[in-house]
């Protein structure tokens, strides 16, 4: 998922903002926005004026008067987008799609033998990873595409 970050400005009238430090990650999700007691952040905007809100950020509005305003949203790709889109890449790859080393009695390995070669197995997916990063001209150009 995208970060949506937003400019927002008045057309109309005016505005009184309020924006507040948590951001909608982990903690966003589970506490409700009166919950902030003091704004990072507050601003009076006349029309005109411009206010850019960073991804996440809670944020409140209330129309002094009768007013207008514009929001534009900008989707900006974030790390986790790279991960989504590698996991698509990735399914074509056979050395992806291997097994991982069997755990259980069915082994005939202890649990810390199972374990030592689970984490052998991830330092080698690591290192491919760390590859696949720096050389897929096809994953960048998922991010930069070429202009149409």
């Amino acid at each position: 998922m995208s970060a949506l970050s937003r400019a927002d400005n008045s057309l109309l009238g005016r505005w009184w903002w309020s924006v507040d430090r948590w951001t909608l990650g982990a903690i966003g999700m589970l506490i409700g926005f009166e919950r902030e007691s003091q704004p990072v952040l507050e601003a009076r905007l006349a029309p005109g004026d411009w206010l850019y809100l960073p991804a996440g950020w809670w944020h409140a509005a209330t129309a002094q008067e009768a007013s207008i305003s514009l929001s534009i949203g900008l989707m900006i790709p974030t790390a986790i987008d790279v991960l989504d889109e590698l996991r698509t890449q990735l399914l074509s790859s056979l050395y992806w799609r291997q097994k991982l080393p069997l755990a259980g009695t069915a082994s005939g390995l202890s649990r810390e033998e199972i374990r030592e070669r689970t984490r052998a197995a991830f330092v080698d997916l690591g290192k491919d990873l760390a590859q696949t990063l720096a050389t897929s001209e096809k994953l960048v150009r998922a991010f930069v595409p070429d202009p149409s």
